[in-house]
């Protein structure tokens, strides 16, 4: 049986469907469902524990969001940086020939 992975739940309070992702920056990257954009939201964090058998659940808490968004931009403006640095050089090597 084939399985995906499931680290975050992800529920409104106005809706009864449950959301599933592998990662916290999908989280931030999906849109709300719809009727859900004003809705709060809990973000859960699944962990199991092989040693005791146990199935953990931990709520993401807005701190740890606005970590993971600080996190992302940073991210995203490395590889922006990388992404000009190599198309510059490119132009470089193409003005020398």
């Amino acid at each position: 049986m084939a399985l995906a992975k499931c680290n975050y739940v992800v529920v409104y309070d106005n809706s009864p469907q449950v959301y599933t992702t592998s990662s916290l920056e999908t989280v931030l990257d999906a849109p709300f469902p719809k009727n859900s954009e004003d809705a709060k939201r809990t973000i859960l964090f699944l962990s199991y524990f092989p040693d005791t058998q146990e199935l953990k659940v931990f709520e993401v808490t807005e701190e740890e969001m606005n970590q993971k968004r600080i996190e992302v931009a940073e991210t995203t403006a490395r590889r922006e940086e990388k992404r000009l640095a190599r198309s510059e050089k490119g132009l470089e090597e193409d003005a020398e020939s």
